[in-house]
Parts: structure tokens; sequence; C-alpha cells
């Protein structure tokens, strides 16, 4: 019942990857990217989340907030990268320690 949106990543045509945005609330989203194996280190990841926060900020939302996994260290530069500050550290229903990021669109 909540909003979610799926965007492909393409370079010439061709998807590399997906970003999805999922709503937490009517002004926080989360962007989730998933760029595959052989077209991860190209910058996709980093400009695919560029637009789509963009776009999460046209339409509405003006936070943003990423879980990711300790051991994501991929993941995490990114989003430190892309203005993300680390808020907390958490233990998911899984098990699995989580960074929990946030940033103002």
């Amino acid at each position: 019942g909540r909003y979610f949106e799926l965007l492909v990543v393409e370079d010439s045509g061709n998807c590399v990857g997906f970003m999805n945005l999922y709503a937490h609330s009517d002004t926080t989203i989360s962007c989730g990217p998933e760029i595959k194996r052989r077209s991860r280190q190209k910058g996709y990841g980093y400009r695919g989340e560029q637009l789509a926060l963009a776009y999460a900020k046209s339409i509405g939302y003006t936070e943003a907030i990423a879980q990711v996994r300790v051991e994501n260290l991929a993941s995490r530069a990114l989003h430190e990268k892309l203005g993300f500050t680390l808020d907390k550290i958490y233990v998911n229903k899984k098990g699995r320690e989580v960074c929990e990021y946030k940033r103002e669109l």
C-alpha cells in the first residue's frame, strides 16, 4: 500500500541495473541500487542514484534513507559520496548489522 517504483539504469539501451524507490512516509524515501556485477565500478550506481534521488525530490520527498549491511563497504562508500551521513547501526530481523544513512533532498 506504499509508494514503490523500480527504475532501470541503462547505458546505450542496455540495462546495467536498477534503482528502487520505496516510501517510508510522505516525506521520506529510500533508494536502493542494484547494479549488475559486470557493470559495477563504472559509475552507474553513483549516477543512477543521483538521478533517482533528484526524481524523488521532484515528486515531493524531502529526505532519503539507506540501509546498508555493515560489511558492504562499496555501498557504504557510495552513499557517503552521495552526501548521506551515518545515522545509526542496528541489528535487523535477520540478525545482520546494518548502517542506516540519511540525507536531505
